[in-house]
């Protein structure tokens, strides 16, 4: 069971992300929006961080040692992700359509970057997924 909590809490948690972008109200600048998430994000990681961890304040500069240039990338990474499911249900994608198209994109970018920057495997079977997830995507999209 523990090997599949991560899943079950990124499945509950994506479920939570959709329904709360679909929800940001149209008139609310996305940046400020945007802004306002990360500090609720900063605050929320924080607590749970200082009641985890057990050392509190006196742990963060042991922390900081380990600061290297991961965040700030990661951090245009979710600027990024957060700002294009706003604007795909602002621009009137379906949460059931939207998501689903844009994470088959994803799992096939993944498998190639896989392959070719971190040398995974890439066999048959995978071949074929991907074969079908660019079927399904053209079948989904054809109106």
């Amino acid at each position: 069971m523990l090997y599949y909590l991560p899943i079950l809490i990124i499945v509950l948690a994506n479920i939570t992300y959709h329904v709360s972008a679909k929800s940001v109200p149209k008139e609310m600048d996305s940046f400020f929006f945007l802004s306002l998430l990360y500090i609720i994000s900063a605050v929320i990681s924080f607590v749970i961080y200082f009641f985890r961890a057990g050392a509190g304040f006196t742990d963060v500069p042991n922390q900081a040692k380990f600061i290297n240039w991961v965040p700030f990338l990661f951090a245009f990474g979710i600027v990024g992700l957060e700002l294009g499911n706003i604007l795909m249900y602002r621009v009137g994608w379906n949460i059931s359509l939207g998501s689903l198209v844009s994470n088959m994109l994803l799992g096939i970018a993944l498998i190639v970057l896989g392959y070719f920057v971190y040398k995974e495997t890439f066999s048959m079977k995978q071949v074929l997924g991907v074969v079908c997830c660019m079927v399904g995507l053209v079948l989904i999209n054809n109106k």
